[in-house]
């Protein structure tokens, strides 16, 4: 098998001996990407473990779950046998891509394979170690949304830390995530502590960085549709916006996808 899917859940985030070093790593290589190629962004999307929660927007009485997408040890090996090694932890700008799978040996990884890839929900004394973060392809995480809803017969989501490594391999996990684990009972309920049964549909809210391109992405890939909320524009970019500083304005839209149960 390729692939195994992780998810890692609230209550490993919330245990106070979690050590999210890793976890800083893999996520700011992610976003390390768009910063060498646009140039806009100048801070680390984590800028330390301290602050994790509050670079991503967590408040404390706030639920994260990430979802990561890891190749198997096998397929890692045979990367690097042929010269492959992937360090997340080279925080040099100019190394953003260094952790994608080159295009040669994606062919390693057949995404046809996913739908019947082994899912794990770790407990809180996971460990997220050396070995785990070599294997991450695809990760993102969902956390509470924060903002009034009218009917409580939807579940609310806010898309996060959404990062690839393995190229269309974002998209796919998205919806198998979707298939296989939100409308799946007994993996919601396991995550979130309430019936599934109880709503008739998810709602998973995005926003991004217009600037950066992704709001085709969303749209065409991951079938979000363009939010009603008007974009948020970050003027004097030369100060701190929510700890992230800038080389000039931009602008936040936002998205959704509306998934019936």
């Amino acid at each position: 098998m390729s692939f195994e899917i992780l998810i890692i859940p609230n209550s490993w985030f919330r245990n106070p001996n979690s050590d999210f070093t890793n976890l800083r790593y893999l996520i700011n290589k992610g976003y390390d990407k768009p910063v060498q190629k646009y140039g806009i962004i100048q801070t680390k999307r984590i800028i330390s473990n301290d602050s994790f929660f509050e670079n991503l927007a967590v408040l404390p009485n706030d639920e994260l779950n990430l979802f990561l997408l890891l190749g198997s040890n096998e397929k890692i090996e045979e990367l690097e046998k042929n010269g492959v090694y992937r360090d997340f932890k080279n925080e040099n700008i100019d190394n953003a891509f260094e952790c994608d799978i080159p295009k040669e040996f994606g062919s390693l990884f057949s995404l046809n394979e996913l739908s019947d890839s082994r899912i794990r929900i770790v407990d809180e004394d996971f460990k997220f170690d050396d070995n785990i973060l070599k294997r991450v392809l695809t990760l993102f995480g969902l956390r509470t949304y924060n903002y009034e809803v009218s009917n409580q017969d939807e579940i609310n989501l806010n898309l996060t830390t959404f990062c690839s490594f393995l190229y269309n391999s974002a998209s796919t996990f998205f919806e198998i995530i979707i298939s296989k684990c939100l409308k799946n009972s007994k993996i919601y309920e396991e995550l979130y502590h309430e019936p599934l049964s109880n709503y008739k549909s998810l709602i998973i809210h995005a926003d991004c960085i217009i600037e950066h391109n992704l709001i085709d992405y969303y749209i065409t890939k991951c079938k979000f549709k363009k939010s009603h909320k008007a974009n948020i524009s970050i003027e004097n970019a030369g100060i701190s916006y929510k700890q992230i500083k800038a080389t000039k304005n931009f602008e936040i839209g936002f998205l959704y996808r509306r998934i019936e149960l």
